[in-house]
């Protein structure tokens, strides 16, 4: 999911991807930029977590009127916040 400028995986000297203490990938960009400002300058923690369906794009209206990615894990209520580049949507 993660894509330059926004945000990408953070690599090794070897092109591998670095992780975390947790074992998730490390991530870096604009987007991750930012969030870390925000927490700085509004005084919270955060956890950066990739969508719990595994896809791979921000979200996608599903048939059953379901959302798919980052936008799916808001509307069920998994994470409190989004960050993600520019995006737009087109509503039927």
């Amino acid at each position: 999911m993660p894509t330059t400028p926004w945000a990408s995986y953070e690599l090794d000297a070897r092109g591998m991807v670095v992780k975390a203490t947790n074992g998730a990938p490390k991530l870096k960009g604009y987007c991750i930029e930012m969030i870390e400002e925000m927490a700085k300058r509004m005084n919270f923690d955060y956890e950066i977590i990739l969508p719990s369906d595994n896809s791979e794009d921000y979200g996608k209206r599903q048939p059953d009127g379901s959302w798919s990615g980052v936008i799916g894990d808001l509307v069920k209520g998994e994470i409190d916040i989004a960050v993600a580049g520019k995006y737009h949507f087109k509503f039927l």
